[in-house]
């Protein structure tokens, strides 16, 4: 799953520094992810659990970006 995650999601400054919550540089990755087809009408989005572990963030960051 980790090779899909890194063709949809590169997560490039996600943890580096910037400002702003780790929930909302995640939504963005995933808004634009969404808007450059990689992920398209009907995908599903990654599992929660393996989003967290990509991502280096907890369940609770992955679901307030998704919210």
């Amino acid at each position: 799953m980790s090779e899909t995650l890194t063709a949809i999601l590169p997560l490039d400054g996600l943890q580096s520094g910037g400002s702003g919550p780790l929930y909302l540089k995640l939504r963005q990755s995933l808004e634009d992810a969404i808007r450059s087809g990689k992920l398209g009408h009907g995908d599903a989005l990654p599992a929660e659990r393996d989003l967290a572990d990509y991502a280096s963030v907890s369940r609770v960051t992955v679901r307030k970006a998704v919210d």
